[in-house]
């Protein structure tokens, strides 16, 4: 009800945290998701905002148009762009906060906000068009189907959302299992914040050497 424990079960997230960490997640972080949405309908108790920086829980987006946040996958992941803001790729498909000449990050996406509109690039079209797809009302898709198709052609495209987005990045470049591959996270389908590493156990050790004891209750 107010906690819960998760373990890190892959070691792309270094060196924030490693294969075997047991970290505690904040469920008012960002107000209660009451569970079981299936039976009771998405609702939240209390509120809380998700920052820049947070390192957080939340549900895939990669679910069928209309489904409930709790129906798919946990992910474990970075928020580095909150709605309003603008995140940058580079021609490797790498993304960061600025604009970096030198790595070659010179392509703006901005992060949709409830109500706004934003302007669609060639370069990010089939990210905005996953998330219309996936996440927004009939109603607001106002767009023809071939809307996103046309801007490699160079139309003009502006379109507005009915809710908040965030990028959300796994922490390593190389590991593209974060918004690169499913795009934007919405304000819903986050679950709490980490707190900290509650303990860890190393993998495959024997049982006198798996326990870190350096990792005892370690804040992030």
């Amino acid at each position: 009800f107010l906690f819960t424990l998760f373990t890190v079960s892959q070691t792309d997230k270094q060196p924030v945290f490693l294969e075997g960490d047991r970290v505690l997640a904040d469920r008012w972080a960002y107000g209660f998701r009451v569970p079981y949405s299936s039976l009771f309908g998405y609702h939240r108790w209390g509120k809380g905002i998700p920052r820049n920086g947070d390192w957080a829980v939340f549900n895939s987006p990669l679910v069928q148009r209309g489904a409930l946040p709790d129906t798919s996958a946990l992910f474990l992941g970075q928020i580095i762009a909150c709605p309003g803001d603008t995140v940058w790729m580079g021609r490797d498909g790498r993304v960061g906060r600025c604009r970096n000449y030198a790595q070659g990050q010179i392509w703006p996406i901005p992060v949709p906000a409830r109500g706004a509109l934003v302007q669609v690039a060639p370069w990010a079209a089939r990210i905005y068009q996953q998330t219309f797809d996936l996440h927004e009302p009939d109603s607001v898709c106002l767009l023809p189907a071939d809307s996103f198709e046309s801007i490699q052609n160079g139309s003009q495209i502006r379109v507005r959302f009915s809710r908040n987005y965030y990028w959300v990045s796994s922490g390593n470049e190389d590991n593209v299992s974060d918004s690169r591959s499913f795009g934007f996270v919405p304000e819903e389908f986050f679950l709490g914040r980490v707190r900290n590493v509650f303990y860890s156990i190393q993998p495959d050790a024997q049982w006198r050497q798996a326990w870190r004891s350096d990792r005892f209750l370690l804040p992030i």
